[in-house]
């Protein structure tokens, strides 16, 4: 859980630039000015001190002490945060070693787009190498893996669009030989979802089935 504190607490990584531990330093609040409760919702901004961009953390207050003095009500109140935005981006643990590696790298250099797309790519060529499909171009494999069921069409435009952006930079195009941070950013969500698609989510309905078979007797 995310502390609305002077610093917010608990994210690991700016949801702007991907720095790990960020120093996300309060800078002002917003609140609905026409609701008279005296515990209300409220947006407390943040500012990163790695890349300068701002953060909104949504929590609840009381407002006639958060009025009188910001920052030692941060300092002395704890709340916690409902809503994060941007949403901070985070790998999960059950995506297999190699392609979380990689993600997890491309995180953390997203404010360097160049590696953070390559390195992207790299983790679905993992992905796919992981699933059996270790032969020919990356094209050929993301082909394969329609053919096979493993991703659909639509699916495979996208990891087609992914593998041509990872490409810029490692042959250095000479019309778009570098990549922008919204692309990356673009890149690394794709790369997630697939892992999500592929190792997460079948990861969680084995658990979940796993976990509802044990509540439940036996059957006979």
């Amino acid at each position: 859980m995310v502390e609305i504190r002077r610093t917010l607490i608990g994210i690991e990584r700016c949801p702007q630039c991907g720095v790990a531990s960020p120093t996300l330093t309060y800078q002002s609040f917003f609140t609905d000015p026409y609701d008279q409760a005296s515990i209300r919702p409220a947006w407390f901004i943040y500012r990163c001190e790695s890349c300068g961009d701002l953060v909104a953390a949504k929590g609840e207050a009381s407002i006639t002490s958060l009025q009188s003095s910001t920052v030692n009500y941060l300092v002395n109140y704890t709340t916690y945060a409902e809503r994060i935005i941007p949403e901070p981006i985070t790998i999960d643990s059950n995506l297999p070693e190699r392609p979380r590696t990689y993600l997890s790298q491309a995180l953390s250099t997203i404010h360097a787009p160049d590696g953070a797309v390559m390195l992207a790519g790299s983790a679905i060529d993992a992905m796919l190498k992981i699933k059996g499909l270790k032969d020919g171009s990356v094209y050929a494999r993301i082909e394969k893996a329609v053919e096979d069921g493993i991703l659909t069409k639509d699916m495979s435009k996208w990891a087609h669009a992914v593998r041509l952006e990872s490409n810029k930079p490692r042959h250095a195009d000479l019309d778009e030989p570098h990549a922008t941070k919204e692309q990356a950013l673009l890149v690394l969500e794709f790369a997630k979802a697939l892992g999500d698609f592929l190792f997460v989510l079948p990861a969680r309905v084995a658990a979940g089935v796993k976990a509802a078979q044990e509540l439940s007797p036996a059957e006979t």
